[in-house]
């Protein structure tokens, strides 16, 4: 099944949830789990937004990684990101670059490129809505 995946497509799963992370099963995750945290943030700013943001991407990796850690390794990754908010709604631009190493030949497989999250606002926390990247 790898191997029909073409590497344009494949390369920013890879780089962002490690491999072939389903962004649309996380997202239905993110959504469904509506649990607010024990205390509701004071109100909505860039640096929770941005830190709501690095928790979706720690999510990814982690899931990634119990999924595909036989299949690749040695991850090396750094996102830039910048968070702006509009009324209720947060927005991420962000860019990637990394690479793994493919346990089965040995090659090293890098990328780079953007990333695109929203978030909205529900009077208490930061609830990723949608991305594409």
């Amino acid at each position: 099944m790898i191997a029909m995946i073409s590497q344009v497509k494949f390369i920013p799963f890879v780089l962002v949830g490690l491999v072939m992370l389903s962004f649309s099963s996380v997202l239905a995750q993110a959504t469904d789990e509506e649990t607010p945290p024990v205390e509701c943030l004071a109100a909505p700013d860039e640096l929770n937004l941005a830190q709501a943001f690095d928790v979706e991407l720690q999510k990814w990796l982690v899931e990634s990684q119990a999924s595909y850690a036989d299949t690749y390794t040695n991850l090396s990754y750094s996102v830039a990101r910048v968070a702006t908010i509009e009324d209720d709604t947060g927005y991420i631009e962000a860019t990637y670059t990394g690479s793994v190493t493919d346990v089965s030949t040995g090659e090293s497989i890098s990328a780079s490129g953007p990333i695109h999250a929203s978030f909205s606002w529900n009077g208490c926390f930061w609830q990723l809505i949608d991305y594409s990247y």
